[in-house]
């Protein structure tokens, strides 16, 4: 069950988030692929769920503001959505100045490691969940 401050809870799980210790990025082992690749990970490494509770069925890929490829990712896909015909003109300069906000949080809180693995615990009714929809 998902609780009103977004940890999960239920039968022989502890309330709160599930995270394990800050691990050191030269300690964490090296991406050779997605972690959906991965057999003892199949189902990737993020649960992505729509406000009204559903898990999209479609492959997907996050990013995150700490890292620090991100903002160029962003800004490609602005550049590519500008050619939609049915692209309203604001949205690829929102787009960029979302890029240009996530370069700045980095910047101000801390840089990511995405070339690096798994290092949190993982949260069996979260994995659950994955397994029932496509994550990312």
């Amino acid at each position: 069950m998902i609780t009103p401050d977004g940890t999960m809870s239920g039968p022989g799980m502890v309330t709160g988030t599930v995270e394990g210790p800050d691990v050191p990025s030269h300690l964490k082992p090296k991406l050779t692929g997605l972690c959906r690749d991965n057999p003892a990970t199949p189902e990737g490494k993020y649960l992505v769920m729509r406000r009204d509770g559903t898990i999209p069925n479609w492959p997907h890929f996050v990013l995150a503001a700490s890292d620090p490829h991100m903002p160029a990712a962003l800004r490609a896909y602005a550049d590519s959505i500008e050619q939609d015909p049915d692209c309203h003109p604001d949205l690829p300069k929102r787009i960029r100045q979302f890029a240009d906000e996530c370069e700045q949080w980095r910047k101000e809180n801390r840089t990511g490691d995405p070339t690096r693995g798994l290092h949190r615990k993982d949260n069996p009714l979260v994995i659950l969940l994955m397994q029932q929809g496509h994550s990312a």
